[in-house]
């Protein structure tokens, strides 16, 4: 029994450390424990680092219809993960804490063996094992299934780290394709204006004084009039399309000076009134980053505002601590389907908010529905950056 222990131990690591893929490993897992235990039911959960809920990853000989064999309320797993042991179940069918008899009746499940999946102290998931005759594991029987659950635990923790990795250069190259396509955008509105505003005033402005230097006095003054006039409009339109760009504002007093200059501003020029309520923000300077990001934020929210949301006030409140800058804007106007916006890629306003926030670790929540209005809420971390890209809250 031992030999035979020990060669399933050493064939299964070599079979879930020649992998980096999670449902390869399981599958590994799976064949190695049924090799042991024929015919039993075996599945295997992982914890959801997000949600804090156990997920599948892998089961065999287990039809679920009808139930669930290894929902977090049922005491077993939820024992095993209490303990952080082994734990066993002699007889499910009988056992009085059984929540479901008739689906262990129906899947023909008996005695239990639950263990925990650890790795580096870190509790991964559990794997669950169901004989369909009553048994009494054995001290070899429970200990090889925890030497093979150690394997597969530092196994699987190995390839997570590997797909978060993974998804992590994949999340880094979609921002960096991302971060060209805004610079392009840019340039195009900063040709744009250029052309058909500055250009037009500027070829105006060159032919009132050709004109004039050919005309009387009299009318040359007129004329000259006519081209202050224009003058004085292109310089407002250059500050405008320079303040559009980056309020120098921002550099000098910092975010709770420029916020309140932007309002004033965006009011006068979309009669959208702001209420602005704000909490540790005046004669404080945070980090460049965190006030451009947090500028251009509030800046594009309200740019939403003004272009959908058909309202006439909008809400701002601006808090921060020594750990967090938050920031929530909330009308009360139309609205939208947050999840079939994205599907159909109406939100590049928002997807740039959303990758501001996460390459500085910080969490973006969007709340809305048709009718209803909508709420941005963000959290930036006022402490050393985030090791992890960022998250985002389930709207």
């Amino acid at each position: 029994l031992k030999t035979d222990m020990l060669s399933l131990i050493s064939h299964s690591n070599l079979a879930i450390t020649s992998t980096l893929n999670l449902h390869t490993v399981g599958k590994s897992l799976l064949e190695t424990i049924e090799a042991f235990f024929p015919g039993c039911a075996i599945r295997i959960r992982l914890f959801n680092r997000q949600t804090g809920e156990l997920e599948p990853l892998a089961s065999c000989n287990l039809n679920e219809e009808g139930g669930t064999a290894e929902s977090i309320n049922w005491p077993w797993p939820r024992g095993v993960l209490e303990i952080k042991a082994p734990l066993i179940v002699r007889n499910v069918q009988t056992d009085p804490r059984t929540q479901n008899i008739e689906f262990c009746r129906r899947n023909g499940l008996v005695s239990y063996l639950g263990l925990p999946l650890i790795a580096r102290d870190d509790l991964l998931g559990i794997i669950s094992l169901y004989t369909k005759q009553e048994r009494e594991f054995t001290k070899e029987e429970v200990a090889f299934f925890t030497a093979l659950g150690g394997q597969a635990a530092i196994a699987l923790q190995n390839a997570r780290l590997f797909e978060e990795v993974h998804a992590s250069h994949a999340q880094l190259r979609a921002l960096s394709h991302r971060l060209l396509e805004v610079q392009e955008t840019d340039r195009r509105h900063l040709a744009r204006e250029l052309h058909d505003e500055i250009g037009q005033i500027l070829t105006g402005l060159k032919i009132t004084l050709e004109v004039s230097g050919r005309l009387p006095f009299q009318e040359a003054s007129a004329k000259l009039a006519e081209a202050q006039e224009l003058l004085n409009d292109l310089i407002a339109r250059t500050r405008g399309l320079s303040l559009d760009l980056r309020p120098s504002m921002l550099d000098d007093l910092g975010l709770f000076p420029a916020l309140r200059w932007h309002f004033e501003r965006y009011t006068s020029n979309t009669q959208v009134n702001v209420t602005f309520n704000h909490s540790g923000l005046e004669g404080k300077r945070f980090a460049p980053q965190i006030e451009t990001a947090a500028y251009r934020i509030v800046q594009e929210a309200l740019t939403n505002v003004a272009r959908y949301a058909g309202v006439k006030q909008v809400m701002v409140d601006v808090c921060s601590d020594q750990d967090t800058l938050t920031m929530e804007i909330e009308d009360r106007g139309a609205g939208f389907n947050p999840g079939a916006a994205t599907r159909e890629g109406k939100v590049s306003g928002l997807t740039g908010m959303r990758e501001r926030t996460m390459l500085l670790g910080g969490k973006m929540k969007i709340e809305s529905a048709p009718g209803a209005g909508t709420s941005v809420t963000v959290e930036f971390p006022l402490g050393e950056p985030s090791e992890k890209i960022g998250e985002q809250w389930i709207s």
